[in-house]
């Protein structure tokens, strides 16, 4: 097996970063404070490349708003996912939805509900539909506390991130710093 090649300009942050900076990005986005904070846990603590991939192509293409993940013809994860998972925890035997947007975003965000609220949800591709079930509890897969970025990536991901930024203007640095008596 050939060793893996490094991207001599990745990033190395931790989870914790990870987690911020996917935050920020998510809320940069449009998605409501939620959402975005399911997300950056999901995709920060169970993700991987290409899941933050996936995260961010969908961040770029902007919150679709409210979704009912079992009517839309093309489901978009971001906002389909948190309801069918909430439907298997009401009792729903089975959330069909079709065509999920992006694929990748599936197991992070079922790996974070199974370890925080218990949800034992399983994926199952059949086709264009994605079949959501209730399954055996599986155990705790360790992850290692930091992780390699791409630049190109945090790049993309620091620019919806700087959505949330205010414009810096005299009336927001007013009062901002050393006062006019503050000495070294």
């Amino acid at each position: 097996m050939a060793p893996q090649s490094v991207d001599a300009h990745a990033l190395d942050l931790s989870r914790s970063e990870l987690r911020a900076l996917l935050l920020r990005a998510a809320r940069g986005a449009g998605l409501p404070l939620g959402h975005a904070e399911d997300w950056s846990r999901a995709v920060s603590m169970f993700g991987d490349e290409a899941a933050l991939t996936a995260l961010a192509d969908a961040l770029e293409a902007g919150w679709p708003g409210p979704c009912d993940p079992t009517s839309a013809e093309s489901a978009k994860a971001l906002s389909a996912l948190p309801p069918a998972v909430d439907a298997l925890g009401a009792g729903a035997g089975r959330v069909v939805m079709r065509g999920v947007d992006y694929p990748a975003l599936l197991a992070p965000y079922l790996d974070m509900e199974r370890l925080g609220r218990g949800i034992h949800a399983v994926a199952t591709v059949d086709g264009p539909d994605t079949h959501l079930t209730l399954g055996a509890p599986q155990p705790a897969v360790s992850r290692p506390q930091r992780m390699l970025m791409p630049q190109q990536l945090y790049d993309r991901l620091n620019t919806l991130a700087h959505r949330t930024y205010v414009p810096a203007t005299a009336a927001s640095r007013a009062g901002a710093g050393a006062g006019a008596n503050d000495t070294d």
